[in-house]
């Protein structure tokens, strides 16, 4: 789980990322941030491009769509587990 992603994306920065899998699975294209197809020079640029240009709504869903790895409800899952 790419941690860098996950505290850009909690401070509504918008990601543009390789299409890999673990950034796939906190990327959705075009909704919390941009995911390009990975050795495709031309699509990292077009998605560099949008990203220059979001709305306040893809940062107010980057922000969202991270809730929850807070720390708070990571702390409670553990404890969970661990009790």
């Amino acid at each position: 789980m790419p941690q860098s992603l996950i505290e850009a994306l909690s401070r509504g920065k918008i990601v543009v990322a390789s299409a890999n899998l673990g950034n796939r699975d906190l990327i959705t294209d075009g909704k919390n941030g941009f995911l390009f197809q990975i050795g495709n020079e031309r699509d990292l640029a077009n998605k560099i491009q949008l990203a220059l240009n979001p709305g306040n709504k893809m940062k107010i869903e980057a922000k969202k769509s991270v809730e929850q790895f807070r720390w708070d409800k990571i702390i409670k899952k553990i404890e969970k587990v661990v009790k």
